[in-house]
């Protein structure tokens, strides 16, 4: 199906995926949008299926007399002359975040979203796309998808077990330096027979809990069912020293009166196992925070951009009424 094809071909050249190749990734990238573009959008490929490209920027048809092509003003909406629809890179990229539901490719590559509407697959059932489509790299792309067209009439569609959902649990150091899992899945065959596979998962920088990852149709084959999804969740074990809001790390340091008056000169060591040296000339209260920029954790999209690492700073009073007697009738002096 185009979904299908446009899901792969959009993947494989999203600019972000091919560093050492942009410019041809881009102008890749922008054709297989404009394919689907089109494709999807029944009045666009009516338009192209009868003038050609040149009426997707709003050029006017000519006969060879030079003459406006007859019934190309029904396509104008009254004015005679269709909205210009020119296709940029920027577009491209809204289709790609629409269709995804993400920006990022590297999220994109384990979850799929459907955002076509049910009335752009309407204008498509029955239809083939002229073998002359004029996108270059972007149509043989397209040409797994049923030959750029739909059937007429939908085959009836197998009912798709139910997804197999599993908690991947992992460190803060994973999500903060990035990493890989090796898990072991095990499926039932349809002859009976058991398939053990070991599949890979990418843990990026950055990724928070709930990202899922997603294997299509590795469950259990059954008579007259698709398989199942298997989709791992991504899960943070309790970390000994952190505690992530966010993008931010929370550290809490625990301090006695003296150091909360007298002032307070700590060490803590980052995930990546670097130590930072932390001074206050003194802690007014234990709502005090202090927050260091960019030692968080890094941002999905762009690791070079990290939240705050935020101290808290819990205070230790005297543990006996005498003591604390005694620090009362000296603090009594200052007020």
């Amino acid at each position: 199906e185009i979904k299908k094809a446009y899901r792969k071909a959009a993947l494989k050249w999203h600019p972000d995926k091919n560093p050492d190749n942009q410019d041809e990734a881009q102008k890749k990238f922008q054709e297989v949008g404009h394919a689907f573009d089109v494709l999807s959008d029944e009045k666009k490929r009516k338009l192209y299926d009868q003038f050609g490209e040149a009426a997707l920027n709003g050029e006017i048809p000519q006969t060879q007399e030079g003459q406006p092509f007859q019934g190309f003003s029904s396509f104008g909406g009254g004015g005679g002359v269709p909205m210009n629809v020119h296709f940029t890179s920027s577009d491209s990229s809204k289709i790609f975040e629409q269709f995804f539901g993400t920006s990022d490719p590297m999220e994109a590559g384990g979850v799929a979203f459907d955002f076509m509407s049910p009335s752009g697959m309407e204008g498509m059932r029955g239809r083939t796309m002229h073998s002359s489509f004029p996108f270059g790299q972007g149509s043989s792309m397209f040409s797994s998808a049923s030959g750029m067209g739909m059937p007429s009439r939908k085959s009836p569609s197998l009912q798709k077990s139910p997804s197999i959902e599993h908690e991947l649990n992992v460190s803060l150091e994973d999500l903060y330096l990035g990493n890989t899992k090796r898990m072991k899945v095990n499926r039932k065959l349809i002859d009976g027979t058991t398939e053990s596979l070991e599949k890979t998962i990418p843990l990026k920088q950055g990724w928070k809990d709930g990202t899922k990852v997603t294997f299509e149709k590795l469950g259990d084959e059954m008579p007259g069912k698709i398989p199942a999804d298997i989709i791992f969740f991504i899960k943070s074990k309790p970390h000994k020293r952190f505690k992530r809001i966010e993008n931010d790390l929370i550290y809490e340091a625990d301090i006695n009166l003296s150091q909360a008056l007298t002032g307070v000169d700590i060490v803590v060591e980052t995930l990546d196992g670097r130590w930072l040296k932390i001074k206050e000339p003194y802690i007014p209260s234990s709502k005090h925070t202090t927050r260091i920029r960019g030692e968080g954790m890094p941002w999905h999209k762009n690791n070079s951009i990290k939240g705050d690492l935020i101290v808290k700073y819990n205070i230790k009073f005297p543990d006996s009424e005498s003591k604390r007697r005694k620090v009362a009738n000296v603090l009594e002096n200052f007020y």
